[in-house]
């Protein structure tokens, strides 16, 4: 009995520990259970200390305000897609036309010419009860030595502050603009919509602008190629008053005036789709429809205390248990590590003939 209680007996954690991994040389399930278990207070000590930080943080950090705006990408009209329907007849290209992509918005909205016109714009604070305008360098209290350097960090910070999500299939966007000023959200995401519609209207004025000079050199060759139908037709037909309705006057006569027909319906298609490609080429409306507007938030968004409470615990009483793992097995005998190295290069080496017999050797 007295032995049993002897603390001599009594095994500290280092050397329990490394009679458990010097039997195998290597760390068993049960003894890193029961080192969890052994420094239990000090794994849920530094959790808590974790979760105290982190809610601490969420108490004394700055509140922001979030606004959410949603839209749709619009397609193009139906006489505009029946127009190029006819073109496509004769080989001018799909018959959807240039129509704005999901993947083609997204790219938009993430490049740097938008950005820098948004950041470029005014917005408007609270100062003593009174709105003020203000540049977003000044807001954000940028100090940089160029014009560079200062549209660089505010394209850093319009990154962190407008979250966009899509919907492929519906073509709807969701953008979300968190900020720590009310004001400042909602603008951001106005002057997003708006900047992001002025690049679009002019990406889309280009393309049918392209397109209309292109159907314009092909209606030029189907107004020549008519043309010279017509004449070939006429002359037969001068050529030619009188003819049986089987002869192969009659025939010729009737593959002419297919011919023609086939001519003139290219460059009436060709003449609707060209004036259609002008009008669109013209047309400054919005590519897209707003589903919600931006918002002024009126109450800051929630500090979610708990959630970063119970984030912290989690990840503090990993980290320590990782932590005091790493210090076990640092604290090892060196033999203990020597084997255990030993025993991992044999296992690696047996399946490969060159480093077996360069291990023997």
């Amino acid at each position: 009995m007295r032995e049993s209680l002897d603390p001599g007996r009594d095994a500290g954690l280092d050397d329990e520990f490394n009679e458990l991994a010097g039997s195998d040389a290597q760390f068993s399930l049960v003894s890193i259970v029961a080192m969890g278990v052994r420094h239990g207070r000090l794994i849920l000590l530094c959790g808590l200390a974790f979760a105290l930080l982190q809610s601490l943080r969420g108490l004394v950090g700055d509140r922001t305000y979030t606004t959410t705006t949603i839209f749709m990408i619009e397609h193009g009209s139906n006489s505009f897609n029946q127009a190029l329907a006819l073109a496509t007849r004769f080989g001018l290209g799909p018959a959807n036309g240039p129509q704005l992509s999901v993947y083609l918005v997204e790219r938009v909205l993430g490049s740097r010419p938008l950005r820098d016109s948004v950041g470029a714009r005014r917005y408007h604070v609270m100062v003593d009860d009174k709105l003020e305008p203000v540049s977003l360098p000044e807001l954000l209290e940028i100090e940089a030595r160029n014009e560079f350097r200062r549209s660089r960090e505010v394209r850093r910070w319009l990154e962190g502050a407008v979250r966009v999500q899509r919907d492929i299939a519906s073509g709807i966007f969701t953008v979300r603009v968190r900020t720590r000023w009310p004001h400042v959200s909602r603008d951001v995401a106005t002057y997003l919509i708006d900047e992001l519609n002025n690049l679009t209207v002019e990406l889309r004025q280009s393309q049918f602008e392209d397109r209309a000079a292109f159907i314009e050199r092909q209606l030029d060759q189907a107004n020549a190629a008519k043309v010279k139908t017509e004449q070939a037709l006429l002359a037969f037909r001068q050529a030619n008053r009188d003819y049986g309705d089987w002869s192969e006057l009659a025939m010729e006569h009737r593959r002419l005036q297919a011919e023609f027909n086939r001519m003139q319906d290219r460059y009436d298609g060709l003449q609707t789709a060209f004036a259609d490609a002008q009008v669109e080429a013209l047309r400054d409306t919005p590519t897209m429809s707003v589903i919600q507007p931006s918002f002024l938030p009126r109450r800051p968004d929630s500090r979610q205390i708990a959630l970063a409470g119970t984030a912290g615990l989690m990840g503090g009483c990993l980290m320590t248990f990782v932590a005091v793992l790493l210090v076990q097995y640092v604290k090892r005998t060196p033999s203990a590590v020597l084997g255990e190295l030993r025993k991992a290069w044999d296992d690696f080496a047996a399946p490969i003939p060159v480093l077996r017999r360069l291990t023997r050797t």
